[in-house]
């Protein structure tokens, strides 16, 4: 028999923009080459936390992050994305100073995850400034 990989799961907190934004950024970033089909609008997202790969999601895992998302109630701020980069296969965009709310929003989801037990991704939480 032939192996099969495991099908892994990601699962992440992110900021999406309102779909009329996503379209206009991901015809403005249409210049980065991303296949036939362009960049998806319904993909744009700002990962802000990020779990480990795993082959299966445990409910109570999802009720958790249920959890601490409903709790956040975090008001409204600016988001200023005035750098991009990117390959062929995803385009960043990226602020050149340091955003309050971002890294408000961002502690308080690294902190109330922490207090559920749950780990960062080892990867990206070394890279984070």
């Amino acid at each position: 028999m032939f192996h099969q990989p495991p099908v892994l799961h990601r699962l992440f907190f992110a900021l999406v923009p309102p779909r009329p934004l996503a379209r206009q950024v991901a015809a403005a970033a249409s210049w980065f080459h991303h296949g036939p089909g362009g960049l998806a609008a319904e993909r744009l997202h700002m990962t802000m936390f990020l779990l480990d790969d795993m082959v299966a999601v445990p409910p109570a895992l999802i009720a958790m992050l249920r959890g601490i998302g409903g709790s956040l109630g975090v008001g409204a701020f600016e988001v200023l994305l005035d750098l991009a980069s990117g390959s062929g296969r995803s385009v960043a965009l990226r602020p050149s100073h340091r955003n309050g709310g971002i890294a408000h929003l961002r502690q308080r989801l690294v902190n109330e995850a922490g207090a559920c037990g749950i780990a960062e991704r080892r990867d990206t939480a070394s890279r984070r400034t």
